[in-house]
């Protein structure tokens, strides 16, 4: 009896299997077939990982950007036809002080015409709609726009070979391969992680690795007689070549350490470390937790962008993406990696919620600079402020727009036109401020021109004194990126050391140190320009004047090789070495 009923239940689950698959092939939904999707009403799905949703930009015209009465008609005409709820689906980029610069409306779909007979009774004022997300593939792909879109467009990986996996175990000591990075305090979700390290804005010195230069302090305000103002040195730092280069004075290591010994293998530093300085780091996330950031000392977090839709959180991506920020922070201010370490660090993030499958990169970094140009006159107009900009948009970026925007646009230099009008006004006010530094990769295609903006503004006039546009080398000091008569500076941007990510390191990164939660090795100009950023801002603390500044940093670089581009240098000579 048994075994007839075993037999009954058996050819009942065959007869089912058989069944339902013979009715998923017959009686298919229409969004199962190749190439369509559900059509779901939208104001049925707000806040849900289904939302069907297109995004588009309208730049405003120069000479418009002030004009209120017009900015409130925008406003008023994209909350007709944006999705619900309407007045957090439209977004208006711009500053408080320059006005506006750009909207921003999240739709239902197939609603290009319905933008654009906004833009049609304005467009005087108004550039053409660029759509810069969709749900639905517009172009008819397999998957969505996303797909060509998975790699951040200043990250360039060193190596193409596949990361190492970290292997999470339940112990903790170094060859375990855990994280040993900052823990949450949930015993539950920290199990196997190190234990905290020391309490936030605690500045520890470990004596073994840093001592202080004891010369008597100068007073370098005065006339920045940089070659009295007093010094640290870390042996720690001192290993990593990118580190500790920037306090190398001309001539050969080799010599160096032949004449000074075990000296010429720190990094030396002004002993303010920045002190007093605010850099802003424009970038795309920040872990505010890893242990290489906790000395650092944070200021407001400006989030870029309107209301999202939806957090989807996005598949797992290729490269640690969402920490780009912390690789950045940690050249600036990190405890081990970091030149300028006592500064002020305002983390402006990029990064929408929809993840990097969004592409309207364009506006995020826009709208970041309009509230960075806000935010300085608003909070720190009595201080030093240094805008590091590791980020740039290339010709693929704006290739991949004008695929998104088959109507409307002959090229893709007519949509970046457009963009890049909208940066050129903000960051032409921002040079004019008096006591603000700009500061830009530039670019990663291997020895092209600079063609990335915001780096090629630099070009312009009105951005040379006050805009560093930061060039990359090898470790021996030959020129390896993007170049140009006004990259007038270079750092090491090839196998340097960066913070892994929280899952470990990503794909052609591996693990240096695991103690101290650092990786390598990425390479990129995204890794040079913060290095510029925080030697400008121990300079500034040294006592440098900030119209000063970039001029005596210029005239300090010099090339490490025969016909290299010039590399950064601190300033600091063999004079001020000290045991």
């Amino acid at each position: 009896m048994r075994t007839n009923s075993h037999n009954l239940w058996f050819l009942f689950l065959l007869f089912e299997i058989f069944i339902g698959q013979t009715l998923a092939i017959r009686f298919r939904w229409p969004w199962q077939k190749e190439g369509k999707q559900p059509v779901i009403p939208i104001n049925s799905k707000i806040g849900t990982i289904d939302q069907y949703v297109e995004i588009y930009n309208l730049l405003v015209k120069p000479g418009y950007q002030r004009d209120k009465d017009f900015r409130h008609e925008v406003e008023a005409a994209l909350r007709k036809v944006a999705a619900p709820p309407q007045a957090l689906n439209t977004y208006t980029v711009g500053s408080s002080f320059l006005g506006c610069v750009a909207f921003e409306v999240t739709t239902g779909r197939g609603s290009r015409d319905a933008v654009s007979k906004v833009r049609s009774k304005l467009k005087k004022k108004l550039s053409k709609p660029v759509l810069v997300f969709s749900d639905v593939d517009v172009l008819g792909n397999h998957s969505g726009f996303g797909e060509h879109w998975q790699r951040a467009p200043w990250l360039f990986p060193e190596s193409k070979s596949k990361a190492v996996p970290r292997d999470f175990s339940n112990s903790s000591g170094p060859a375990s391969g855990v994280a040993m990075w900052e823990t949450s305090g949930d015993p539950s979700l920290d199990h196997g992680l190190s234990s905290p390290p020391l309490q936030r804005y605690l500045r520890h010195r470990d004596p073994k690795y840093q001592q202080e230069n004891r010369r008597s302090p100068a007073d370098p305000a005065s006339a920045f007689n940089l070659d009295q103002a007093p010094v640290v040195v870390d042996w720690y730092s001192g290993r990593f070549p990118e580190i500790r280069q920037i306090s190398q004075p001309p001539g050969r290591h080799e010599d160096q350490r032949a004449e000074f010994g075990n000296l010429a293998l720190g990094f030396w530093n002004y002993k303010e470390e920045g002190k007093g300085q605010v850099v802003y780091v424009l970038d795309t996330g920040f872990d505010y937790l890893h242990q290489e950031l906790s000395n650092v000392e944070f200021g407001d977090r400006i989030l870029t962008g309107s209301f999202p839709t939806d957090e989807k959180g996005g598949p797992d991506i290729r490269l640690n993406f969402k920490l780009h920020g912390n690789m950045v922070t940690s050249k600036i201010a990190g405890k081990t990696l970091g030149a300028a370490r006592q500064a002020k660090i305002i983390p402006v993030d990029t990064l929408p919620g929809r993840t990097p499958s969004r592409v309207d990169a364009a506006i995020m970094i826009i709208d970041g600079f309009a509230k960075i140009y806000d935010h300085i006159r608003g909070a720190n107009n009595r201080s030093n402020c240094i805008v590091n900009v590791s980020l740039g948009l290339g010709p693929p970026y704006w290739g991949e727009l004008l695929l998104l925007n088959q109507v409307g646009f002959g090229t893709s230099g007519e949509i970046r036109e457009h963009y890049r009008k909208a940066m050129y006004y903000i960051l032409e006010e921002l040079n004019l401020l008096p006591n603000a530094i700009l500061v830009i990769s530039a670019g990663n295609e291997l020895g092209t021109e600079v063609n990335d903006i915001p780096a090629d503004l630099g070009a312009e006039v009105e951005f040379r004194n006050r805009t560093v546009v930061v060039g990359g080398t090898d470790r021996h000091g030959n020129n390896l990126f993007q170049k140009s008569h006004f990259v007038r500076v270079s750092v090491q941007a090839i196998g340097v050391a960066i913070p892994c990510g929280p899952r470990g390191p990503a794909r052609g990164e591996k693990v240096i140190n695991l103690r101290l939660g650092l990786c390598g090795s990425l390479a990129g100009t995204s890794l040079a320009a913060p290095m510029v950023s925080g030697v400008l801002a121990t300079m500034l603390s040294a006592g440098v004047p900030i119209d000063k500044v970039v001029r005596h940093m210029y005239s300090l670089a010099y090339p490490r090789v025969k016909g290299g581009p010039k590399v950064l240098y601190n300033g600091i000579s063999t004079s001020q070495w000290h045991s």
